[in-house]
């Protein structure tokens, strides 16, 4: 079991946002990195949820009395969407592939957060260390990756 999925996808976008909206100069406050993460769990629900969406806007509040004046905006454009799955979650990783293994720390409900976002890594190893060689398919819970819609 990983503790690995949508949630971590939705702050990996964030996390490139987040540097868009800020110039690098600066970090969003709590409200706002909050206000982010939602904005793009709903971007990529939107685009993985249809074919012809490239882009999708997400908008966060500024700060202090002119709210709107202030707001930030980014996109989160499809292509980029597309790579962060490809190469961030879903790389092609050789057989033999471990994840990377960090210090341990977080725990919920008694089970390790992933270190490493590549779930094919943890695949690779979970077949590793159950000697199995063969298999016909395999279901993440929550996600079908081969249409990229959610399950």
């Amino acid at each position: 079991h990983l503790l690995l999925g949508g949630d971590n996808i939705d702050m990996a976008i964030a996390k490139k946002l987040e540097t868009e909206l800020t110039d690098n100069s600066k970090r969003l406050s709590m409200k706002q990195w909050h206000q982010l993460i939602h904005g793009c769990r709903f971007a990529k629900e939107r685009i993985l949820s249809s074919e012809d969406l490239e882009e999708v806007n997400v908008n966060v509040a500024g700060g202090g009395s002119k709210l709107i004046g202030k707001s930030l905006s980014a996109k989160v454009e499809r292509d980029h969407l597309f790579n962060l799955l490809d190469n961030g979650f879903f790389p092609e990783v050789p057989a033999d592939a471990k994840p990377n293994v960090k210090q341990k720390g977080l725990q919920e409900f008694g089970l390790p957060y992933a270190s490493d976002a590549a779930i094919t890594k943890h695949l690779a190893d979970f077949l590793q260390r159950h000697n199995i060689e063969t298999l016909s398919a395999v279901l993440f819970n929550g996600w079908n990756h081969d249409s990229l819609t959610f399950a």
